[in-house]
């Protein structure tokens, strides 16, 4: 036996070895793996302890008792075991779970040690008499009380010494250890893991210990290994372990605890001060706050950066606020602003840095040698610190001390038309409850009656009588009998009619105020007097409230401060505020009889307005401050937009505009504003890559010049910016310098959003307000955050609710957070309105939500049916074509396999419900709102595990070919078993459609969409109709272009997702949906490509078809895409009861649909729904869609009738209906658009043009934009800086001639050229020198290069005027086709990309030079060697040292980690010398780490010889056979390649790469052919500026040209060092 202590503990030590191997700079590694360190520590602490449910320890055990009871132990099986281990298990994972580790430092001559430890009570206790109960046997339970404690304790002991413990006796006892040696049974010595597979041996059941092995197992490379010498840090694991309970039974507890130690050396790391007493803090604030990150069950990805003294924060926002002069408070003058919740929040301003990092300076030590937090952190506790408004932040204390933020973003200043709907709400409204909860505490504890008393207005005493002049009850008291429905009186109204309609049985938040008493029961007067009183009379005691700082911001200082502010004055001020601005919200009392609005071409590209467009005009003229506009796609938002600014900058001269809308979409609306005004209103975009693009161009590269200069443009311009750009990190101006840390919490804000706010836009228009619906993403966030400063806001969107009527509530907080709250509120939200799974079920629902919404915003709508007389009759069709039978046999075998795999998932979900979750924040569109939508909350979760599991059947319905197993399997599927019955269906219809190939369809054309891009590629495949489909990918807008334009192709493939916004595309007569979408938004958004009006009478038709192709099999039944279509239905009917709540005639149909609930995605409905089950969902969809097409006809008719009276002999419609002259119909609704007069102030000013987008045409030179179209020397062209002569050209860029001579290279997409007789319009202004220069803007082009005399084509005086060939437009006959998809862009692989972009834009860059016997010149890294590269280049260059690399074939990858799996699987399948792979594997490693391009080792002419000789050698086999590769990196700028020669490699290999990129998509993307180049190696700066100086020499290239060249390559240089995150960091 052995001696214990009194306290019956011994402490037991290990030595904890930190490092595997040495690492050479420990510091940096610390800091960069602090919280990984911590964890690997914390969780290697429970190793031993889960060693105790290891096999081998119960059999110690089982030993240990048959020798002192004498019963064999080959009587028990494993299986026996069961019980005790799982039992052991969970007592075990209980203690790991526990998450409070408490944290005490110490400060040494050598630098801090910490330690880490769980609370006593957190422990893991292992009782004897529990493990007795589960032992095996009766014979072994019956002599439990034969046991004496010492030997049920070395049982016990035998355990522990099983696990890996061994003991040495010392002079108090024993020191135990743990030694890996003991439990080590492998060949190297090296520890195990926990022994999962022998513990599900032993106990076929690990529930209790899974996630503890697991968890241990992912750490267990760091434990056991040896300490690392003399390094920056060392740590220590030490076992407390206390045997107790020497009674009745004996239970010993075992608590680890982590020692850290750090060295000095590191501090210099962890903190950020210019106060060295400030230290202690600081590195203590760091430690723990990486300690909160190693316990966290969600691993954060915040970077371990410094801890920052809060004074430098301040300095430094004190700084920038002074520079830009922004970040004022949000709000009102009291200082309330609305928070999250939609709750009056009171923010003071407080910046208490100073005395806070002044009282954490210096802490005191205890006996033991411990700093001391604790007595500083109970003085700060509950305080505010720093209310930072550039960063939305208030840096407060929590109870403990700890500092912690409360963000801001979105919070909107409490106005006083919000105010008086939150003072008129009941005291039962969920806002209120809570604060009354503790209102009524914390007003008791700080106010007594007699205090109260002195606030008594006179008239009221007694909540019963009037007359004694005494408050009798506590204020909680009074607060019962207030919340408690009236006695005596059933209801009564308020005495504003606006809230008329809502009978009350209880008072209301104003009530308590003392306001509107009168209005109350006689005897409820009283009890409001009183409760006002009390809380006036609390408001001078706030000092004394202790309580959560943020809880009593949030609600509670409302209720304490504004009773006393709100005299009969200020009450009636708030009244009469807030109905001024709800008349306004109700629009104007009768449409405009006229509408004359500034700066537009009216009469000219503006014809009139529609009577829906005057409808919303006439909402807009009111004035309101906030408004909603939904209007159905194609209801034309641009022009309603560009009126409703114009509007606002008419009443309000100094505001400025911002409209903000989808990146693909900038250029359309700009487009469309530059047709409307005519070059009347300037539009200016706003979008990152734009501002680089200026940056270069305009030398605007200071945040302080782009504010200054988007300040000084005149009143008539409005500025647009991007979605994406929101959520964009990037950095764009080095001035800029926002203070982004507050200690060591992470408040930074995109630099974009900076910049705006500094800006300052008084209104802005959201348009396509339905990407803003999710609260959680980034771009919702910080849209919020620019909605929230401006003074005039505005939503737009076709699809307000894009799927439920959860949508609402993000898009409603960018308005107002008081409307519905925040997503946070999601359940109480759908309880208020009685929104089952989300969904409009009931014709209340729909009036109270809209109610709601009318209380805090203009609601202005309009639906097709506004505009039915210029719209055809919309029909939808489903096509359900049948599998064949080897397609209907594979599959219910795919379907079979997914719902096994998807029962698992879900199965393995539920038992892991409480493990780690994945908190990684989603910047993108995709994330699923649809978390909210179903009536069970784990609907969420089923959804997006069942889009994995089913991802295989629902591709193989459109595109089996493409299923690898399919292509093997036995049954041999051949013909149609590969075609996809959607193909064939579709091909069914369209030789229906086009039996007469001959005759004009150009305008009837079709679309056919998939959503996945296999959908679209298949169908190409296999089309009857090829020859007349254009296949159309995410941005290639030339195909779009040939598509309207050329008659002969007739047949648009595409994926929906890129289509569905912004294209009008009226052509079109037929859509055929290949893939449903899950949202009705998605399907409303996409029918509007053809269902739209046509406002140039183009295409005159009286009808136009969307086809459903949902494949069924088994006699009809449906397929998955049948189910998913049913659940639209179901969705789309609920959001018909939101746009047609106001439409008296839905009432007639509504109740129809009474009873269909929202198609639930479970596992019945997906793997077991019928023909019979969905039917009702298709049969309410048909009675639907007749009822709005009714609706739409009857509209028609009845407004042609009322135009027939008034214009006698005027024939508008037919006997059916059908409109005989669109044109004519069109021309006799709309309202003339007048525009008389100009914003005041307003002229033309120089806006650089948006990408593609078509500028304004002043002079009707009927302008494109030139893109790809051919062009000519010579050719007359329009710019961004005014009239100029085509110079030189290239596939992207264009080379033009500027007033004064002077040079540009521009972008094709940035050059527009003129067409018809605008082609001699511009030749007239550039052959008169006066007027060319009054349409140049000569400020901007003054630093431009000059073109020499003798090269200028200007005409002048004595010199022959260059012939002009006019640029090719639009073709009317067969276009050229495009080009293979396949094929790389040259230019596109060597485009420097300045900084990341998001997906759907490409990065620009100014180039303003060109040479002209060579294209351009590069800088590359091939295979490790600097060298300067041309394309295409000039014979000769070979004798000045050029050498040439041959065509190639580059791989590129979405990782380093992807890469280095390439490199592992390429030599398998091929032999390569070792020496070349592991240069390959070293190059890849300095691309890494930033050392590839730093010109520090010189280049040898045998390593240049033998790589050419290499490049242009053909490969022989290896002796094994295999084909042999060589490859080499090849890198520009930030993108690095791998490339295969062509000439070295065989067919085979290429081959390999390409079927490799194929199965790892996206991972590995398609290979890219590069052809010929030539190169010049360098191996110094200076070895390549007289490599270009002999080139120029050589070639004769200007001076100019060279300089502008050298400038570019120390530019190339230095963007090519630095770290490569990635291999490639190219976009689409």
């Amino acid at each position: 036996m052995f001696q214990t202590t009194k306290s019956n503990s011994v402490v037991i030590y290990k030595a904890f070895k930190m490092a595997k191997k040495p690492r050479t700079n420990p510091s940096a590694e610390f800091i960069k793996n602090s919280a990984d360190i911590i964890k690997s520590m914390l969780d290697s602490a429970y190793v031993p302890i889960a060693r105790l449910a290891s096999v081998q320890a119960y059999e110690a055990a089982l030993n240990r008792i048959s020798d002192l009871l004498n019963v064999p132990s080959n009587q028990f099986t494993r299986d026996d075991f069961r019980p005790v281990l799982v039992a052991v298990g969970n007592c075990i994972a209980d203690a790991f779970e526990g998450k409070e580790y408490v944290s005490r430092f110490k400060k040494n001559a050598n630098g801090y040690s910490f330690s880490f430890y769980k609370k006593p009570t957190q422990g893991g206790e292992i009782t004897f008499s529990t493990l007795l109960e589960n032992f095996p046997g009766s014979v072994v339970r019956s002599f439990h009380n034969n046991l004496s404690k010492e030997d049920k304790l070395s049982i016990m002991w035998a355990m522990l010494t099983a696990a890996g413990f061994t003991f040495t006796p010392n002079s108090e006892g024993f020191e135990a250890y743990y030694s890996p040696i003991i439990i080590s049974n492998d060949a190297k010595g090296k520890q195990r893991r926990a022994d999962i597979e022998e513990i599900e041996l032993a106990t076929g059941d690990v529930s209790g210990i899974q996630g503890l092995v697991d968890r241990v197992n992912r750490r267990a490379n760091i434990i056991h290994t040896q300490p690392m010498m003399n390094a920056s840090y060392q740590g220590m694991i030490r076992y407390n372990i206390e045997v107790s309970g020497f009674g009745a039974d004996v239970s010993i507890n075992i608590f680890p605890r982590v020692d850290l130690a750090i060295s000095s050396d590191l501090v210099g790391y962890m903190v950020e001060t210019d106060d060295k007493s400030s230290t202690d803090y600081l590195v203590y604030a760091w430690m723990g706050h990486a300690l909160d990150r190693a316990t966290a069950r969600a691993r954060s990805k915040t970077k371990n950066l410094p801890a920052v003294d809060l004074r430098i924060t301040s300095r430094k926002l004190k700084s920038v606020a002074q520079k830009f002069q922004v970040a004022k408070p949000r709000l009102n003058e009291y200082g309330f602003c609305i928070n999250r919740q939609g709750i009056p929040m009171y923010v003071p301003s407080v910046d208490d840095t100073e005395r806070f990092m002044r009282d954490h300076s210096n802490f005191s030590v205890d006996e033991e040698g411990y700093l001391k937090y604790e007595d500083v952190a109970i003085e700060w506790a509950n305080k505010i610190v720093l209310v930072d408004w550039f960063n939305d932040v208030i840096v407060y204390t929590q109870v403990n001390g700890k500092l912690e933020i409360y963000r801001l973003l979105g919070y909107i200043p409490l106005d006083k038309s919000s105010e008086y709907v939150y003072l008129n709400s009941t005291l039962h409204d969920r806002r209120v409850k809570g604060i009354i909860k503790n209102l009524s505490r914390i007003v008791d504890n700080i106010t007594t009656a007699e205090e109260a008393m002195q606030f008594l207005p006179e008239g009221y005493s007694d909540y019963n009588s009037f007359n004694t002049g005494k408050i009798t009850k506590t204020f909680s008291s009074l607060m019962i009998d207030a919340v408690m429905p009236m006695g005596g009186v059933a209801t009564y109204d308020s005495t504003d009619p606006e809230f008329g309609y809502e009978n009350r049985t209880s008072v209301l938040v104003k009530h308590l105020f003392g306001l509107d008493l009168d209005e109350l029961p006689v005897s409820h007067r009283g009890i409001c007097a009183h409760i006002s009183a009390y809380l006036k009379a609390a408001s001078k005691n706030r000092k004394n409230i202790t309580m959560a700082i943020k809880d009593r911001l949030a609600g509670l200082e409302y209720f304490l401060i504004m009773p006393s502010k709100f005299t009969p004055e200020k009450w009636k001020e708030v009244t009469s505020s807030a109905k001024e601005e709800r008349e306004r919200r109700k629009g104007a009392a009768r449409l405009l009889s006229e509408i004359d609005v500034p700066n537009l071409d009216a009469g000219g590209n503006i014809k009139g307005f529609m009577p829906h467009q005057v409808k919303v005009i006439s909402d807009y003229s009111s004035g309101a401050n906030t408004n909603i506009t939904g209007v159905a796609p194609g209801g034309g938002k641009t022009i309603l937009q560009l009126v409703d600014v114009i509007m606002r900058l008419k009443e309000n001269p100094s505001w400025r505009p911002l409209i903000v809308t989808k990146p693909g979409l900038v250029k359309n609306f700009i487009s469309e504003v530059n047709f409307f005004s005519k070059g009347k209103m300037n539009i200016v975009s706003l979008k990152m890559a734009q501002l680089r693009y200026i940056a270069s161009t305009m030398r605007l590269n200071t945040a302080e010049a782009v504010v200054r200069w988007v300040k000084n443009y005149p009143p008539n311009t409005m500025f647009i910016c991007a979605y994406t750009d929101f959520a964009s990190s990037a950095k764009l101006y080095e001035d800029l310098e926002v203070p982004d840390r507050v200690l060591l919490h992470d408040v930074a804000l995109p630099q974009f959003l900076h910049l705006l706010r500094i800006i300052g836009f008084d209104v802005v228009r959201f348009d396509e307000s339905h990407n803003i619906k999710n609260m959680d993403s980034k771009r919702s966030r910080y849209s919020y955050s620019l909605l929230a400063q401006s003074k005039n806001k505005a939503l737009l969107s076709g699809t307000i609710i894009n799927n439920t009527a959860v949508d609402l509530i993000g898009q409603s907080y960018g308005i107002n957070p008081m409307i519905f709250g925040s997503i946070d509120d999601v359940e109480k939200f759908m309880d208020d309105y009685n929104l089952p799974s989300g969904l409009i079920k009931s014709d209340e629902a729909s009036r109270k939500l809209n109610a709601r919404l009318k209380k805090f915003t203009q609601m202005s709508s309009a639906t097709k049916e506004d505009w039915s007389f210029v719209l055809p009759d919309l029909y939808d069709k489903v096509i359900a074509p049948n599998l064949t039978p080897k397609q209907e046999k594979f599959y219910q075998m795919l379907m079979e396999e997914a719902e096994l795999a998807l029962k698992s998932d879900l199965e393995s979900t539920r038992n892991k419900a409480n493990s780690e979750d994945d908190n990684e924040e989603e910047d993108s569109d995709d994330i699923n709102v649809e978390s909210y939508d179903d009536e069970d909350e784990n609907e969420a979760a089923f959804m997006m595990k069942a889009d994995r599991s089913l991802a295989k059947a629902e591709q193989f319905l459109v595109a089996p070919d493409t299923n690898e197993q399919y292509l093997v399997w036995s049954e041999n599927p051949t013909g149609d078993d590969l075609i996809s019955p959607m193909v064939r269906g579709v091909d069914n219809e369209l030789a229906k459609i086009y039996q007469d190939r001959s005759a004009d369809h150009s305008i009837n054309k079709t679309a056919v969409f998939g959503i996945h891009k296999v959908a679209s590629l298949h169908f190409m495949r296999h089309t009857k109709f090829k020859d007349l489909c254009l296949h159309y990918r995410a941005g290639d807008a030339e195909v779009l272009r040939v598509f309207k334009a050329d008659p002969d192709k007739y047949i648009l493939v595409a994926d929906s997702t890129s289509l569905r916004e912004g294209e009008n595309m009226q052509m079109l007569s037929y859509i055929f949906d290949m893939q449903p979408t899950w949202t009705p938004g998605d399907y409303e958004q996409l029918i509007s490509r053809m269902y739209r009006p046509d406002p140039k009478g183009q295409y005159n038709k009286d009808l136009v078809t969307h086809y459903w192709v949902t494949p069924v099999h088994k006699m009809n039944e449906p397929t998955l895409s049948t189910v998913k279509l049913a659940r639209m239905i179901s969705k789309a009917i609920s959001m018909a009861r939101f746009k047609y709540e106001s439409d008296p005639r839905w009432y007639e149909v509504s109740g129809e649909f009474q009873d269909l609930d929202l198609l639930t995605m479970n596992l019945e409905t997906v793997f077991r729904s019928t023909h019979n089950s969905l039917a009702p969902y298709f049969n309410a969809w048909s009675k639907f869609t007749a009822w709005e097409r009714k609706n739409n006809q009857q509209t028609r008719i009845k407004l042609a009738r009322q135009l027939e009276e008034e214009n006698p002999g005027v024939r508008l419609v037919d006997a059916n209906g059908n409109v005989i002259d669109r044109n004519l119909f069109t021309k006799m609704v709309m309202r003339e658009a007048k525009s008389t007069t100009m914003l005041p102030g307003s002229k033309r000013a120089f806006t650089p043009w948006e990408r593609g987008a078509v500028p304004a045409d002043i002079h009707d030179l009927s302008l494109t934009i030139l893109g790809s179209d051919e062009v000519s020397r010579g050719t007359y062209v329009m710019t961004e800086y005014g009239p100029a002569i085509v110079h030189s050209f290239t596939s992207t860029q264009v080379v033009v001639e500027l007033f004064g001579r002077k040079k540009a290279k521009i972008y094709r997409s940035r050059i527009a050229v003129p067409n018809g007789e605008g082609v001699s319009k511009l030749n007239a202004i550039i052959a008169n020198p006066s007027a060319w220069q009054n349409e140049t803007y000569t400020d901007v082009i003054r630093s431009f290069t000059a073109i020499d005399a003798d090269a200028s084509m200007a005409p002048r005086a004595g010199k022959k005027t260059v012939s002009l060939v006019a640029p090719v437009v639009a073709p009317t006959t067969k276009p050229a086709q495009p080009k293979p998809v396949t094929k790389i862009n040259v230019d596109d692989f060597k485009k420097r990309v300045i900084a990341p972009v998001t997906d759907d834009e490409e990065e620009e860059e100014d180039v303003e030079e060109e040479a002209t016997a060579i294209e351009e010149i590069y800088t590359y890294l091939i295979n490790g060697m600097p060298a300067l590269a041309i394309m295409d280049a000039p014979s000769g260059v070979e004798n000045i040292g050029w050498k040439s690399v041959s065509p190639f074939v580059a791989m590129s990858f979405d990782s380093w980690a992807t890469a280095e799996k390439f490199l592992d699987s390429m030599t398998k399948k091929f032999a390569i010398q070792r020496s070349k792979l592991d240069l390959l594997r070293e190059e890849m490693e300095e691309f890494r780490t930033g050392k590839a391009m730093r010109l520090t080792k010189r280049v040898t002419n045998e390593q240049a010889r033998n790589f050419f000789l290499s490049n242009h050698r053909k490969l022989s086999a290896a002796s094994d056979g295999r084909e042999r590769v060589d490859p080499y990196w090849v890198a520009i700028d930030k993108n690095v390649y791998l490339a295969f020669s062509k000439q070295s490699h065989s067919q085979r290999v290429f081959t390999w790469l390409t079927l490799m990129a194929s199965k790892n998509k996206p991972r590995i993307k398609t290979p890219k052919n590069v052809p010929e180049m030539h190169i010049n190696i360098f191996s110094t700066l200076n070895e390549a500026v007289a490599d270009l100086r002999a080139l120029g020499q050589a070639f004769d290239i200007p001076e100019a040209t060279i300089r502008q060249e050298l400038r570019e390559l120390k530019e190339d240089v230095t963007a090519m060092r630095g770290v490569r995150v990635r291999p490639t960091r190219t976009t689409k």
